[in-house]
């Protein structure tokens, strides 16, 4: 079966505004059920996202799929396994880095009447890459003082390069409650911890020396932030 599935997150305060996000994810789910308490959900898909608000602008595309494994033991518990699975294609050249990722989900829920509540852990990692940004001393308060105390043309800027990828460990606590046959209600909370694979690194340059290829002149100092 085809589906569509689409998010949107407008920023409302205005000098944040076009960094607001939209996604569009188009795919087909494929349902197979071997008996009456199994059943194995497989979803290929493609997963588009655009940055800005007053014109937005393409930002990423995701191509991947999304496996789901649900077990029901007892009378009212289940069980769900879920992984996905993605490659991260980078269309604007900024924060949206080639690479890929991957998470790892279970979670278990307890049907009470008409109210499920659930609890869900999920491991996983995003592979993008790093992105670089020339700078200058005022642009990072935490190397200001060695930014102003290094000697000669080093006090005119640096190259900052900032890692995008890391790996993640998650657990949500949540719950659903069904209204009718068609309607239902839910909320959840979330808890995640994340630890990027590489440090933030502040290089700094002779300012003739200062391509923005990011290539490290001889005798750059440099600045990492954990």
């Amino acid at each position: 079966m085809p589906f569509y599935a689409g998010t949107s997150l407008q920023l409302l305060q205005r000098d944040v505004a076009e960094l607001s996000l939209q996604t569009h994810e188009l795919g087909v789910s494929l349902l197979y059920a071997p008996s009456y308490r199994t059943r194995l959900l497989l979803s290929p898909s493609i997963l588009a996202s655009f940055i800005g608000q007053s014109d937005p602008q393409a930002f990423s595309l995701e191509p991947g799929a999304a496996g789901r494994f649900e077990m029901q033991h007892g009378k009212r518990w289940s069980t769900r396994i879920s992984t996905d699975v993605r490659r991260l294609d980078g269309l604007n050249g900024r924060d949206a880095l080639d690479g890929s990722r991957f998470e790892l989900g279970i979670r278990e829920s307890l049907r009470v009447e008409r109210l499920v509540p659930w609890l869900e852990l999920v491991a996983g990692q995003n592979g993008m890459g790093v992105t670089e940004q020339y700078t200058t001393p005022d642009d990072f308060s935490f190397c200001s003082n060695l930014l102003h105390k290094a000697a000669g043309p080093c006090r005119k800027g640096g190259l900052y390069r900032i890692p995008l990828g890391y790996r993640s460990v998650a657990g949500s606590l949540g719950a659903n409650v069904e209204l009718g046959d068609r309607l239902s209600l839910s909320g959840s909370v979330k808890l995640e911890y994340r630890r990027y694979l590489r440090n933030s690194v502040l290089v700094l340059k002779p300012l003739a020396d200062a391509p923005r290829s990011g290539r490290t002149a001889s005798g750059a100092r440099t600045c990492v932030r954990p």
